[in-house]
């Protein structure tokens, strides 16, 4: 349909998915886990079965932050194989140069490489940030 060809479409699917994203770290906070897994694969699922995002896009950075949320759900779940499945999505994601990543997904891969237990990845990633944060404009 016209409407599915929409440009609009996308943008407001992506306030969607920021909101349920929103809503399903709530209920990870408030230690409703089940709820906030629910929650977070839905949206997961739905990002990751669409084309692949383009880096440095907000649907790739949607992608990238429900999958590291999903991953603590499955965590705090007690599925930490699963997690780290999830976690590791992150990286292979962002497993270009940092110069070619913004600041927003630098976070997200720092996050990542630190509950895999990539503490020299995350601290590269951490320098890589500083360095952004120092530059005149903050990056």
């Amino acid at each position: 349909t016209a409407l599915a060809h929409d440009g609009s479409v996308a943008l407001w699917r992506g306030y969607r998915d920021r909101g349920v994203l929103l809503e399903a770290a709530i209920a990870g906070r408030t230690g409703d886990h089940t709820q906030a897994l629910r929650l977070d694969e839905d949206v997961l699922h739905r990002l990751e079965s669409e084309s692949h995002p383009v880096s440095n896009t907000d649907i790739f950075w949607l992608l990238q932050r429900c999958r590291l949320q999903t991953g603590d759900d499955l965590f705090a779940l007690g599925r930490l194989e699963n997690a780290r499945q999830n976690w590791g999505d992150i990286v292979q994601s962002l497993s270009g140069s940092l110069e070619k990543y913004e600041p927003k997904l630098l976070v997200i891969l720092q996050a990542a490489d630190t509950r895999l237990g990539r503490t020299a990845a995350a601290q590269i990633v951490a320098k890589r940030l500083q360095s952004l944060a120092s530059q005149p404009g903050g990056g």
